[in-house]
């Protein structure tokens, strides 16, 4: 029986469904590595390495934690397949933590210095064609840097902390394109004029583009961009992309002898107001935001599932439990993830990954909890003293929206957490508004809101949930809940972390149900609460507040009941604002 690449190849499927070329040269797979106090050239290395999992995690084969003061070196050989090559070569990367140096066939042609943003580099004038190439990659990661994102990444972990991750975690992949390419492409749906838009970026001689789009594999239009520039397409009417009907346009894209397929859908983010009130709202229409805290680990992998269907389980899931809203919490995913949100219409609320100087107890702890707010124009408070990582976070903050802004899933940026290296959150807000008209924006999410952005963003735990409304943005309860409950065998360590003890999978359902049908209700009912976000999906190392254990294998929570629970709040939440409507 033949062998299929994907059954000898880890995560084999295409990563980037929306920017895909049939030209697709997958090298995951093994690779040589090494740990070394150098960042020069290895003549010989360690041993093997199973790429795109990081070294420390299991299924990489390695298993061993890179230190900050170590150099992770990676080397493989490749040839290019009979035909495969049309005039350029692109290196694409999902993710290295944290910086890296490319090296193919002994040169350098890249550095890259942001460990949560995929690298694409051209090396056609590296390459022998014929020959076995290689590609040599140096990284440094330091997890305790105050300049580079970190995430929720630590040394030592613990709590809220986790295992610090290093090098390629995401899909390593060749294309081959023509002299004459479309490097990127930005899809922006003008909702209420029913006009999308395409902006361009090419390479080569600028030549017409055309553009078919299918609407259920129906040709219904095909448009020309003259010489690259910018078009647009007014529809006579639309399909909106909602949760319960997630439609989604296909695309196909001709410039020269390049050939692209992409996809996009119609959907407006915004805000309503009403009587004394303000609403998120999709597509002009008032919508409760049932979320879950979505920290995307992983216990085999770490940062990185072992199928991408681990990913496409989780959203299935939390779909199954009554939620429309998965908050990607502190981590940015391989395309794939919001592709599957996109499909299964799963609105995700992304956070910007977190950096800055280590936290101080006190600030991030102790605070909040006395109701004591912080300026955020005090760097040094927050972590942020040092200048470089205010410069690195607003590039960060620049290529991440880039990056995700053709996944129309997203609805919102969270930029800060808790206040975690925040600073100047009002300036923040406003820099992310020239970058992103289409989604709505949380500046500080927990605390130290200094009263930027679309939400009066409120975390509660520990104690009963009474948050009042400033009537000046939308209320949002965007983290509670937290109850924990260990399952023996199925947890990662005998430790035990959570906000609130339950002893059996019937009083964690039980306790969830009422937390949902009476303290979250009455802040929908009475403070005009428009959104909530639970932690959290599934158990991540010692935490053990979710609903799934961190192996995927024991789901413990009574699916219908939190189910129903999610429905009830629906039912009064849509009463009540028809019933503030009328």
């Amino acid at each position: 029986m033949k062998v299929k690449p994907e059954q000898i190849i880890p995560l084999y499927e295409y990563p980037r469904p929306q920017f895909e070329r049939s030209s697709y040269l997958c090298l995951n797979g093994i690779w040589r590595y090494a740990f070394s106090n150098s960042d020069s050239r290895l003549q010989e290395m360690d041993g093997n390495i199973v790429v795109p999992y990081s070294p420390e995690s299991r299924l990489s084969g390695v298993n061993r934690q890179l230190q900050k003061d170590q150099f992770l070196h990676y080397c493989r050989y490749f040839k290019l397949p009979d035909g495969f090559f049309k005039g350029r070569l692109i290196l694409n990367i999902g993710a290295i933590d944290q910086r890296c140096r490319i090296y193919i066939n002994g040169h350098f042609v890249a550095q890259w210095n942001f460990g949560y943003i995929p690298i694409s580099v051209d090396i056609t004038k590296y390459i022998v064609q014929y020959d076995n190439n290689e590609i040599y990659i140096v990284v440094y990661d330091d997890a305790d840097s105050e300049v580079f994102a970190r995430g929720k990444q630590a040394y030592k972990r613990g709590g809220i902390w986790y295992t610090a991750i290093s090098g390629i975690y995401q899909t390593v992949f060749l294309e081959s394109v023509p002299k004459n390419y479309l490097r990127n492409i930005k899809i922006t749906p003008e909702f209420d004029n029913q006009i999308i838009k395409f902006d361009l970026d090419c390479v080569g001689e600028l030549r017409n583009i055309n553009f078919d789009i299918y609407e259920e594999n129906k040709l219904i239009q095909t448009i020309v961009s003259k010489n690259g520039e910018s078009i647009s397409f007014r529809f006579h009417s639309i399909h909106p992309w909602t949760c319960e009907d997630p439609f989604l346009y296909d695309v196909k894209i001709r410039y020269s002898n390049d050939e692209i397929s992409t996809y996009f859908a119609m959907r407006k983010f915004s805000v309503l107001n009403v009587d004394k009130f303000k609403y998120f709202a999709l597509n002009n229409k008032p919508i409760l935001m049932k979320g879950v805290l979505d920290q995307g680990y992983f216990y085999d992998g770490i940062y990185t599932p072992k199928f991408y269907k681990d990913y496409l389980k989780d959203i299935k899931l939390a779909k199954a439990l009554g939620f429309n809203v998965l908050r990607k919490h502190i981590k940015i995913e391989p395309y794939r993830f919001y592709y599957y949100c996109d499909k299964l219409g799963m609105i995700v609320w992304q956070d910007f990954v977190n950096g800055g100087a280590k936290y101080k107890k006190s600030y991030i702890y102790l605070r909040p909890f006395f109701n004591f707010n912080v300026d955020d124009l005090d760097y040094k408070k927050l972590g942020r003293a040092n200048e470089k990582s205010r410069i690195q976070f607003y590039k960060e903050m620049n290529l991440t929206v880039a990056t995700l802004y053709n996944c129309p899933c997203i609805g919102l940026w969270t930029i800060f957490n808790e206040g975690w290296g925040q600073f100047d959150s009002e300036q923040a807000t406003e820099v992310l508004k020239t970058l992103d008209q289409t989604r709505l924006i949380d500046s500080a999410s927990g605390w130290y809101d200094q009263g930027a952005g679309d939400c009066n963003s409120k975390h509660v735990y520990f104690k009963t949930i009474r948050i009042y409304n400033d009537y000046k943005r939308v209320l949002s309860l965007s983290e509670f809940g937290g109850y924990s409950l260990y399952i023996k065998d199925h947890s990662f360590s005998k430790k035990s972390f959570g906000y609130k003890k339950m002893y059996n999978s019937d009083e964690l359902s039980d306790e969830i149900y009422k937390l949902f049908v009476s303290e979250v209700k009455h802040a929908i009912c009475h403070q005009g609460l428009s959104a909530y976000i639970y932690t959290q999906l599934s158990d991540v190392e010692d935490e053990v507040n979710g609903f799934i254990t961190y192996d995927r294998k024991v789901i413990k929570v009574d699916i219908d009941k939190i189910k129903s629970a999610n429905e009830a709040l629906d039912k009064i939440f849509y009463v009540k604002f028809n019933h503030s409507s009328t």
